[in-house]
């Protein structure tokens, strides 16, 4: 009888161990002031998961000076991009304006010739060092807006939505 509650410990560790399951996070995040209000911004996701990460399952949305996370109403509060994250790989994310070392970043490719970043046309990523990016996981909620602003789970973020604080 006594093997009985050692056996229920370890099923209940284990379950605990199996929804630890890490998803697409935020691996680097860099913010450089070039002059004249010019920032370089660069992010990096990074696909800890054994399977390729669909980045449609996933939007991404933006705080700006002290705000809370922008409203989906204005299509330059979010992005949702296309394409997949390989394995143990990273995507990065770039602007238009930054310096040829993060575009250069952004337009590398994997390994079968699809694209490992993106290049932002300073419309969604013009962040200074007090604006939040946030992750956020959409999967299941077709293309509804409302529902991704709803009901989408908030996976990772950078800086504090609704706080000015650097």
């Amino acid at each position: 009888m006594k093997k009985f509650p050692k056996l229920i410990q370890f099923i209940f560790i284990s379950s605990l161990a199996q929804s630890q399951i890490v998803d697409l996070f935020i691996s680097d995040w860099y913010i450089g002031h070039r002059g004249s209000g010019i920032y370089n911004n660069l992010i990096e996701l990074y696909n800890p998961k054994e399977v390729p990460i669909d980045l449609s399952n996933y939007l991404f949305r933006r705080s700006q000076n002290g705000s809370d996370w922008r409203s989906l109403d204005d299509d330059g509060n979010y992005i949702r991009l296309g394409g997949t994250i390989p394995p143990g790989e990273t995507f990065a994310i770039t602007r238009t304006a930054a310096t040829e070392g993060c575009i250069n970043c952004a337009n590398r490719t994997y390994d079968n010739g699809d694209p490992a970043g993106y290049v932002d046309p300073d419309n969604f990523l013009k962040h200074n060092g007090n604006d939040a990016f946030g992750v956020f996981f959409i999967g299941g909620l077709g293309d509804d807006i409302v529902a991704w602003e709803e009901s989408g789970t908030l996976l990772d973020a950078v800086g504090v939505p609704g706080s000015d604080a650097p």
